[in-house]
């Protein structure tokens, strides 16, 4: 993992040049920008700092947490110019945390994204990055073929820190593959791009890169050496690491190359200096075990520090929840009370409203009558409406009582919910119903929609609902008109009559077809039959003959006489499976 650790110095890396912006003092001031500021942007780069802060105290869930809710800021509010950054951070701190997997997920996300924004140095390091988490986790050919892509970048832009670091995590691939010639070549390449690195040019940070790089070069190649000789230069490369002088010089490098040491000069039989060596490397160890025991112990008081107040939030939290159960029960009960309350106010406003539709028509009548004494063309015009006129009051009150009386069902029953859905199907149909004893023609979509809604109620008292299907077929129905409840009756006939059994499966279909002169509607259900219902209601059927009637008046105008086409549909043996009802209407009135 330490070429890992390499790169993902970059985000883990110095903040204005001090470690000491790590400190508890500059945590906490990040804490109280993120929550004074009210722009996104600002806040985002508020958490991405506070994520590197969290990796300077060695606290790697936190720091992953930080780099997470400052993408989420991103991504929430589109900002893609800065996201790219965020997910390779993330990926690198998941990487830190063992989560190779994740790792690679978020780094591979920011690929796209960096090409979007033509970020191409960058798109070299995540590249170093996803080559460097497959060289850890054993995937040296995926490995490989990264950092050869970011090393194809780096050598475009001449960045001799990215090159040297690039050969030095080549050379642990080849050292993997066990290919000793291949491992020198590239270390020794490596070296020569990192020793021709100018550090006086770049920042603290570049500089901090560089520390690790060259340490590691100079480790890598004194344990090729000390593995495969000569044990000179091996001992000049990891005497190189031992007396590396850098802020950033890593104490596992320091004790390896004492392990490496003493086996060189175990191999020369120098056993003093062996021995020097190896009580180095286990002082070192022992160094090392207390510092992580102390951290570890640091850990689980912190640990259990947040438990304990997270348990207290907790009971705090389920009391208030219980407070606010009770209330809510309270609520509900008020509401249920106000509901039946409202439903009573409902019915007698609806009742008015009925009266107040009747009395509205009865004047609309007698309105029509009294224009019947103007000239005789008028007359006879006059006379044709009056009819179509009256024959629609037949049918509004029929259908009117027919719904008080389902809601008065469901009203007994102390049926709520039915009752709402009744009372909202009923308004629209009142409405629809309101508005049409005003309007001698309506389009078919409007005369679809009643049908509809007086479908949805009839379906309430069915046990076994039936399906509606309309299928308009080649006919415009928001253009072509026709008379108001024409088709709503027909509909009706096969609810009460061919349905007045229950049965499974209940089906009406209703379908237009238009002609040069008029529109064909056809009401189709798989009821008991035509003759099996005109028995069983002994030849008493008030919407086809109120259906009937308005059809001659419709086509007294044209000289023509269009009736009502009714079939009985039967199946091989002879068996009532339904009955089709069709019409013809003008195409213009």
């Amino acid at each position: 993992m330490r070429e890992l650790l390499l790169v993902t110095s970059l985000v883990f890396g110095i903040i204005q040049g001090s470690r000491a912006n790590a400190s508890d003092f500059f945590i906490d001031s990040l804490r109280t920008q993120i929550q004074v500021t009210n722009s996104p942007i600002e806040k985002s780069n508020h958490f991405n700092s506070l994520g590197i802060a969290y990796g300077y105290k060695n606290e790697p869930e936190k720091s992953l947490q930080c780099f997470i809710a400052s993408a989420k800021i991103l991504e929430s509010i589109g900002d893609t110019t800065l996201l790219h950054h965020r997910y390779l951070n993330i990926g690198l701190a998941y990487g830190i945390h063992g989560g190779y997997e994740e790792g690679l997920d978020y780094m591979y996300r920011s690929i796209p994204l960096c090409n979007a924004m033509k970020d191409t140095i960058t798109l070299g390091l995540i590249y170093q990055n996803i080559g460097s988490t497959y060289e850890y986790i054993g995937e040296l050919d995926s490995a490989k073929r990264y950092i050869n892509k970011a090393y194809e970048i780096n050598i475009h832009f001449h960045d001799t820190l990215s090159m040297a670091s690039a050969m030095n995590t080549l050379g642990l691939i080849a050292e993997n593959q066990e290919q000793p010639d291949s491992m020198l070549y590239y270390l020794q390449k490596g070296l020569e791009y990192a020793r021709t690195y100018d550090q006086s040019k770049f920042d603290e940070r570049a500089k901090m890169r560089m520390a690790i790089t060259l340490e590691s070069l100079y480790h890598n190649i004194g344990k090729y050496y000390a593995r495969n000789g000569p044990a000179d230069s091996a001992i000049f490369y990891l005497e190189r690491v031992l007396n590396f002088n850098s802020d950033y010089t890593s104490m596992d490098a320091k004790m390896t190359a004492h392990k490496h040491l003493g086996d060189v000069y175990m191999k020369r039989k120098s056993f003093e200096q062996a021995c020097y060596h190896f009580n180095q490397e286990l002082n070192m160890k022992d160094s090392l075990f207390d510092e992580r025991r102390e951290e570890s112990i640091y850990e689980m008081q912190v640990k259990y520090e947040t438990e304990k107040v997270n348990m207290e939030n907790k009971e705090l939290k389920l009391t208030a929840s219980l407070a606010e159960a009770k209330k809510k029960l309270a609520d509900k009960q008020y509401d249920f009370a106000l509901m039946v309350t409202w439903s009573v106010v409902l019915v007698l406003f609806l009742a008015l409203l009925i009266i107040f539709f009747l009395f509205k028509q009865n004047k609309t009548i007698r309105q029509l009558n009294m224009r019947l004494n103007t000239t005789n063309e008028e007359l006879t015009s006059a006379k044709q409406k009056v009819e179509l006129k009256a024959l629609l009051n037949q049918i509004n009150p029929h259908f009117i009582f027919n719904s008080l009386n389902s809601i008065q069902q469901f009203i007994v029953k102390n049926d709520v919910g039915s009752s709402t859905e009744y009372f909202g199907s009923f308004g629209r149909l009142i409405r629809h119903s309101l508005d049409h004893s005003e309007r001698e023609f309506v389009p078919i979509q409007e005369e679809i929609e009643v049908i509809q809604d007086y479908s949805t109620l009839e379906n309430l008292r069915f046990k076994q609902p039936f399906e509606l299907i309309i299928n308009p077929g080649n006919v415009d129905v928001y253009s072509i008109k026709i008379p108001p409840m024409f088709i709503q009756p027909l509909v009706e006939n096969s609810i009460n009559h061919g349905f007045a059994q229950e049965k499974p499966n209940k089906r009406i279909e209703i379908s237009f077809q238009e002609f040069d002169e008029s529109i064909q509607c056809s009401v189709k259900d798989n009821g008991i039959g035509y003759y099996t219902s005109q028995k069983k209601s002994e030849g008493r059927n008030s919407g086809l003959n109120i259906s009937s009637n308005r059809l001659r008046s419709i086509w007294k105008n044209s000289g023509k006489m269009q009736a009502i086409n009714i079939k009985e549909l039967t199946d091989g043996d002879g068996n009532a499976t339904g009955t089709i009802v069709s019409i013809y209407l003008p195409k213009s009135f």
